[in-house]
């Protein structure tokens, strides 16, 4: 069921705050020129958020690494500016000490040593930096788009970052009343040209997306392989590579 459905924009992004826990913080560091550094640590996964102005904010991972052996332990991340230039924050720990530093441009290696290269930060405590307030911004991207013959459209938007598929959203019908669809299961083609399975709720049926892009599919120009199958009947989709919204596609999310 599609329940009751209001135009929106799912590829806007989406700000969100982010409540920070002190008992998950590495480590928080200031830099000369007040730019505030926090590395977190849950469920094995690192996050770093960085200060814009008086809020921190989540920056996303370009590589992280972590070295758990012997008497120094470190944890590694990078990321990337808006120009594109690199930076690694990096937080070593031996016994009860802790360093953290920031390293901006080419690393010399996969770690570094704090203090031997880039800048040494002031740590600040734990729960000085979980007060802070703290944001995280998730961007989306068209994932698949595909066209029936008879004029209705598919389109999957994807969160650019996300460690799974659970907040992958479905839109079907005409571009102009793209209406979102419940995803009950959802199955990634890893390879170049893999297929990826999708099954959705379509009214009282469910319906089944296959889809595909060919090995040249990164190049402008070139055509997805895509079908859709409802109450058994199957029928192609037709999409480009990479894929594109329809023209003049308009949302209507739950």
């Amino acid at each position: 069921m599609t329940g009751t459905l209001s135009p929106c924009t799912p590829l806007a992004p989406s700000t969100t705050s982010v409540e920070l826990d002190a008992s998950s913080i590495l480590a928080a560091g200031r830099s000369a020129d007040g730019t505030v550094y926090v590395m977190t640590e849950q469920q094995s996964q690192l996050r770093l958020f960085v200060t814009d102005g008086d809020a921190l904010v989540e920056r996303f991972e370009q590589g992280t690494g972590q070295d758990l052996g012997g008497s120094t332990k470190t944890w590694l991340f990078d990321y990337v500016l808006a120009d594109g230039s690199p930076v690694s924050v990096e937080v070593q720990q031996e016994a009860a000490i802790a360093r953290m530093g920031v390293l901006k441009g080419p690393k010399p290696g996969k770690t570094w040593s704090v203090g031997s290269v880039g800048e040494t930060l002031t740590l600040l405590a734990n729960a000085d930096a979980a007060a802070l307030k703290a944001t995280s911004t998730q961007t989306f991207f068209v994932d698949y788009a595909g066209g029936r013959d008879d004029g209705n459209a598919l389109v999957l938007i994807a969160p650019e970052h996300a460690r799974d598929y659970s907040q992958e959203r479905l839109f079907w019908g005409m571009p102009s009343a793209l209406s979102e669809r419940t995803i009950t299961s959802f199955s990634r083609g890893l390879s170049i040209g893999g297929n990826t399975l999708v099954t959705f709720e379509l009214g009282a049926s469910s319906a089944n997306l296959v889809y595909s892009f060919p090995f040249d599919g990164l190049d402008a120009g070139t055509s997805s392989q895509g079908s859709l199958t409802v109450d058994g009947q199957a029928s192609a989709l037709l999409g480009s590579a990479p894929p594109a919204l329809p023209d003049g596609a308009q949302f209507l999310c739950r």
